[in-house]
């Protein structure tokens, strides 16, 4: 302890503020590890999750909008009118064209490829997607040859069967990118107490290793 008494002032408050500095390090490397987890997470939360959701609404009200303009091309006051069952024709195939951009641009942000466990709900959705193409041809091809009741009969049963299994997919994709977004929104806020604790507890233990240090070289 002599040898301690010996050592000068100055020599002491670096020998302590060492101490501090070792702990400050630390701190510093485990938050910069955490913020990286972080931002990682909030990239999949917003560009991987929430933006796909965007997509996938945007391709379902695509749908939704070919879908009722073949339905209102059944209504008397539009099948009986060339200009407005031109109209709705028209509708109807730029809808459904749209429903393959939106779609298209989900998977990207999704990232789809990366993520084999999701291709065979992918290629499902796709399979149904061209089968409403060919069932939209066949309720509109009922209605060019004036078989009203037999596009009415095709609309209500196949037609809309489809319709709807392809939209159960979308909806299931929707759900699956909100449950993942509160997931890494959990880990986020668990990660931020973490740090929030530990730095706490790092700035107490650098307040005690201080006052040890003057103690011990006292």
């Amino acid at each position: 302890m002599a040898s301690f008494k010996n050592v000068t002032i100055g020599r002491k408050l670096t020998i302590a503020l060492g101490f501090v500095m070792l702990a400050f390090i630390v701190v510093c490397g485990y938050m910069l590890l955490n913020l990286r987890t972080i931002k990682k997470h909030i990239d999949e939360i917003y560009k991987v999750n929430l933006l796909s959701i965007d997509f996938l609404i945007e391709a379902d009200r695509d749908a939704y909008q070919s879908n009722l303009s073949l339905a209102q091309y059944l209504h008397d006051d539009i099948y009986s009118n060339p200009e407005k069952a031109d109209a709705s024709i028209k509708s109807v195939w730029e809808n459904y064209d749209q429903i393959a951009l939106r779609y298209g641009n989900f998977e990207k942000s999704f990232k789809m490829a990366e993520k084999p466990e999701y291709s065979a709900k992918n290629e499902e959705f796709h399979k149904f997607r061209q089968a409403l193409k060919s069932e939209t041809e066949t309720v509109l091809n009922f209605l060019a040859s004036g078989k009203r009741k037999e596009a009415e009969a095709s609309y209500y049963s196949s037609y809309s069967s489809t319709f709807e299994s392809m939209r159960v997919i979308m909806n299931e994709f929707t759900e699956m990118g909100l449950a993942n977004a509160e997931k890494y929104y959990n880990e986020s806020i668990s990660i931020s107490s973490k740090i929030f604790i530990i730095s706490i507890a790092i700035t107490v233990l650098s307040i005690i290793l201080l006052a040890i240090a003057f103690t011990l070289l006292g």
